[in-house]
């Protein structure tokens, strides 16, 4: 399976984040992405649960302790159908894949 530019800014998103807000900005430079993208994606992220946002001075954005697993970041941003397409040959497979997917945290990738 082949992920879209997006989910792996995500993923790179949600690896370098912890318990301290970080600024978009800042982040954007470090994962060599614009900053209206990164954005979009943080939106979409912290509409999902899995970012959180601290506004102000020293705000930003920010995980906690918990890291999502990869089958989060993939249905925070509408791509749950790839999974579903991955393998349309055997259910079998692709409950593995989900299985696996679901299992894996971002810190684990």
């Amino acid at each position: 399976m082949k992920f879209n530019k997006d989910v792996c800014v995500a993923i790179d998103l949600i690896s370098k984040l912890g318990n301290k807000p970080r600024t978009v900005a800042s982040l954007a430079v470090e994962l060599d992405t614009t900053e209206g993208f990164l954005a979009q994606i943080a939106n979409k992220l912290k509409a999902r649960g899995l970012l959180q946002v601290q506004r102000g001075p020293g705000g930003g954005v920010f995980t906690g302790l918990d890291k999502p697993s990869v089958l989060q970041i993939l249905k925070a941003l509408g791509h749950e159908t790839q999974v579903a397409r991955a393998n349309n040959k055997s259910a079998a497979i692709r409950n593995q894949l989900l299985h696996f997917l679901s299992n894996t945290s971002v810190g684990a990738v």
